[in-house]
């Protein structure tokens, strides 16, 4: 049938475009290494008590969060 066959089209075609965007995610978040940020998150939690719920001012005096790495606004293959 025409119908059915327009949606494995279609289907087949967003399949496609998830497949592109999860490559270019994964190029772009290859480069981070989640273990190191990990650990230095780690480090911080035990600099600062280990406590779950902190005070506004421990958290203030220990510094800025760490620099994200950017990324971009919009995913071409996604539209």
């Amino acid at each position: 049938m025409k119908i059915t066959q327009d949606v494995r089209d279609y289907a087949r075609q967003q399949n496609e475009r998830i497949g592109e965007a999860l490559a270019e995610i994964q190029e772009e978040v290859g480069s981070i290494d989640p273990e190191a940020g990990m650990d230095e998150m780690s480090k911080r939690f035990k600099e600062m008590g280990g406590e779950l719920y902190l005070d506004a001012d421990k958290v203030k005096a220990s510094g800025p969060a760490p620099e994200l790495p950017k990324h971009k606004a919009s995913n071409k293959a996604l539209g």
